[in-house]
Order: C-alpha cells, then sequence, then structure tokens
C-alpha cells in the first residue's frame, strides 16, 4: 500500500472509509475554525434563521396523513412521534445562536487534505452561530461513510443493530469532542432532529433532474442522523 495513503497525508479529498488519521485532522481543524476571531466583522449572517427555515421537515411529515407508512423503512424510530419532532425542531433557531463562525457544509467534497493539513472549500453558506453547529452537521455524513475498521457505513437497508451502533458512535464522538462536550442536551436535540427531519424528507421527495444520486444519499444520510437522534432521546 502506498505510504501516503498509511499516513493519511495523501493530496486530495479524504478517503471512504475514513481512516482514523485523517478524521482526527477534520475533527481538530472544526475545532480551529471556531475559533477563528471576528465573525460579526466579515458581516456574515446568522446561521440561525437559514437553517431554522430547512429544519421543519417532521412538521411537513406530520401535515402528510401517509407520511408515517413511509417511514417504516426510512426512519422506523420516528413512525408515532412525529408531533414530538415537529416541537423539537422548532427550537433550532435558538439552539444556532453564538459568534463563531460556521462553514455550513462540511463534506469530505469540501475538503482538501494535503501533508497533514485540512483546506476547507466552498463557502457559499459561511454564516456565524454557535461554536458547535460545524461538528454537529459533519458527523451525519460521516455515520454513512464510515471509519476504516471500527465502523461499517450505515444505509437505508442496514439492520436495526447497525442502525444503533452508528447512532451510539456519532453520539459518543459528538459527546468527546472539545466542542460537543458542553453543549446543553436540549440544544444538539434541536439541531440533530431538525437536520434528521429535513434529511428524512427531502429523501421522500421525487429525484431532482441532473442530480441522480441526491436522494440516495440524502436517504443514508437521515438514517445515520435518525439514529444519533434516537441515542438523543425525546
Amino acid at each position: 500500500m502506498d505510504r501516503h495513503r498509511l499516513r493519511g497525508d495523501r493530496r486530495g479529498p479524504p478517503e471512504h472509509p475514513w481512516s482514523r488519521y485523517a478524521l482526527a485532522r477534520v475533527l481538530s481543524t472544526i475545532d480551529d475554525l471556531s475559533r477563528v476571531d471576528g465573525a460579526r466583522g466579515l458581516q456574515l449572517r446568522p446561521t440561525g434563521p437559514d437553517l431554522a427555515s430547512m429544519c421543519s421537515g417532521w412538521a411537513s411529515l406530520a401535515a402528510e396523513p401517509d407520511a408515517e407508512e413511509a417511514l417504516v423503512d426510512l426512519a422506523p424510530w420516528a413512525v408515532g412521534r412525529l408531533a414530538q419532532l415537529a416541537e423539537i425542531e422548532k427550537s433550532v433557531l435558538i439552539a444556532c445562536e453564538g459568534e463563531s463562525l460556521v462553514h455550513g457544509d462540511l463534506r469530505s467534497d469540501t475538503m482538501l487534505l494535503s501533508d497533514g493539513r485540512v483546506y476547507l472549500l466552498d463557502w457559499p453558506y459561511a454564516s456565524r452561530g454557535a461554536a458547535w453547529l460545524d461538528l454537529a452537521l459533519f458527523l451525519p455524513g460521516l455515520g454513512t461513510q464510515g471509519i476504516v475498521g471500527e465502523l461499517d457505513g450505515v444505509t437505508a437497508g442496514s439492520s436495526p443493530e447497525h442502525r444503533r451502533a452508528v447512532g451510539r458512535e456519532l453520539a459518543r464522538m459528538f459527546e468527546a469532542h472539545p466542542l460537543g462536550a458542553t453543549v446543553h442536551p436540549a440544544d444538539v436535540r434541536a439541531v440533530v432532529a431538525g437536520v434528521a427531519g429535513y434529511l428524512v424528507s427531502s429523501a421522500l421527495e421525487p429525484p431532482l433532474p441532473g442530480v441522480p444520486h441526491l436522494r440516495e444519499v440524502q436517504r443514508a444520510q437521515s438514517v445515520a442522523a435518525t439514529a444519533w437522534l434516537e441515542q438523543l432521546g425525546i
């Protein structure tokens, strides 16, 4: 095997499943990003209003008479809980409050690893908000991609046991990270619920022309986010 791949410092986006080396570098970079001074001075919009308007998926599903039938395979844990989840996601706006620089769209294809450094690309959603938001928004994607030798990525076809295992690991990683350790449980629950609801409701929409794999990605990420939410309880 190429020595760069063993060390995790090849030049390019992170590979899937993630190596522990690359993941550690990215998690450290997310911490560094939260400490950038002067987010308000950059005249960035606050994160809360845009994220809150996006995170209304459970409310949309609760208004659909046949929604729970569609959730049986995709998010079975949410069946019978739509009204509660819709109430929880209403708190996203308050949970997002903060003055830290937020990238808002951290994924493996918006990152570049080179010589042990992580470069964050594509900033159209840059905003200012809670320091831990990028961590919370990043983890569901990680849950679908997995970690070499430690965690298989979750899919819509994963067993209930594997879903719960991924949910436990995402919850553990968030709590173990410096940014997640001090977050109020109600705030992280609101954001994870909002993200999960957005992903679930989006995954159930018809395919988008020209973006053939989007719904597939959203389905997998919705499973990861809902598995994490299950661990947080309601």
